[in-house]
């Protein structure tokens, strides 16, 4: 399967989540740099690896929360799994899903969702 086709359906997976987790979940936590964390951002950002690592297993991801994931192919994906954290949790609906794909150094496709 097409990694843009993979891609979409983890970030379908993540927005729906999002929709529903929007002006229901209020809670929070800091991160060491300062920044606002929930367990919005951990539940979107496990939707989209888990919806990625299916399909590529051997594809390293960079993401926000959890860090590096080692790979394998040479594809990595890149990922913000809810930029914005600091409003989603004011119930202001300014918010995204950032998420790319480079292979070595190239980016190769980028994604910006907006639930």
């Amino acid at each position: 399967m097409q990694r843009k086709t993979v891609a979409l359906r983890a970030l379908d997976s993540a927005s729906l989540f999002l929709r529903k987790q929007f002006r229901v979940l209020r809670s929070g936590r800091t991160k060491d740099d300062g920044t606002p964390v929930s367990d919005a951002d951990d539940g979107s950002e496990e939707r989209i690896i888990r919806v990625l690592r299916k399909s590529f297993p051997d594809d390293a991801i960079l993401s926000e929360e959890c860090g590096e994931l080692p790979g394998k192919s040479g594809y990595r994906w890149i990922l913000d799994p809810l930029d914005g954290t600091a409003n989603f949790l004011a119930g202001i609906p300014i918010f995204g899903i950032l998420l790319a794909l480079a292979k070595e150094e190239e980016v190769l496709l980028s994604f910006c969702v907006f639930p």
